[in-house]
């Protein structure tokens, strides 16, 4: 029996068939086949699986189509967690002609699926056990189950969605909030760099001006020594009208007085 729904989910079914087989060989219809199966069940009943499955490839010797060795053969798989051999064994075994068997085989085909995570198929392989046989209460329970967590899978995915648009504008949101800080830092690194570049820059250019006004001031017209400017010489020439003015006066009053002499020889 399985306990759906919990950790012990997945537990797959071989009693029956063990019971089958053990009657068999208590009735006398022994042999090869049988009592190998037999023993595979046993070791299989002690959880000794690496031994039980030994016993029941040495049985498949004798038949090796047997759909109730290819189940139990699937079962040890199962319980090894090889869960995908163990998938190979069960639908092998569908081809039983006996209903129990397709049944069980089924129903732990659907165990299988649910501890590989392919939920949606073990969802079928339990409504097959259920076609099969409507009693079965661990595979509605399970079906139930599985319907379940398919459910809140949904849900959960649902709501993902829905938040991704809000991540989306939270993270637009923060990269903008980063640019403009970055924008404003290199703002105010620019602003402090620039009295600097002002600061280079007059310093590059006082040296330029100096040479300019040197070599402004090395062509600019100079007074040979020894010439006269136009002023001076302006200032010259009426100092020199004036004395000569001056001297006519000078001259002419001294005629005057010699031409009235007495004629006397002093």
């Amino acid at each position: 029996m399985t306990h759906a729904g919990t950790k012990s989910l997945g537990i797959n079914r071989a009693g029956a068939l063990i019971a089958v087989l053990l009657s068999l060989a208590l009735l006398g219809f022994g042999g090869p086949l049988v009592e190998k199966t037999a023993d595979g069940n046993l070791l299989y009943g002690e959880e000794n699986y690496d031994d039980a499955l030994k016993m029941y490839t040495d049985a498949q010797l004798e038949d090796p189509e047997s759909p109730e060795l290819q189940y139990n053969i699937g079962n040890v798989f199962y319980r090894q967690g090889k869960y995908d051999q163990a998938m190979e064994q069960y639908q092998k075994s569908l081809h039983s002609e006996r209903p129990e068997v397709q049944e069980q085989s089924w129903y732990n085909m659907g165990n299988a699926l649910t501890q590989t995570g392919k939920l949606p198929e073990a969802v079928l392989a339990y409504k097959k056990a259920l076609e099969i046989d409507p009693s079965d209460r661990d595979a509605k329970y399970n079906l139930e189950y599985v319907r379940k967590k398919l459910k809140e899978m949904a849900e959960k995915q649902k709501q993902q969605q829905e938040q991704s648009p809000q991540c989306d504008k939270d993270k637009q949101e923060q990269q903008q909030q980063e640019q403009q800080q970055q924008e404003a830092q290199q703002q105010e690194k620019g602003e402090q760099e620039k009295p600097e570049q002002d600061q280079q820059q007059q310093a590059e250019q006082e040296p330029d001006q100096a040479e300019e006004e040197q070599a402004q001031s090395q062509v600019q017209p100079q007074t040979v020594e020894g010439e006269l400017s136009e002023e001076e010489a302006e200032r010259i020439l009426q100092a020199l009208e004036s004395s000569e003015k001056e001297a006519q006066k000078e001259q002419l009053s001294g005629r005057g007085s010699s031409g009235q002499g007495t004629g006397k020889d002093w």
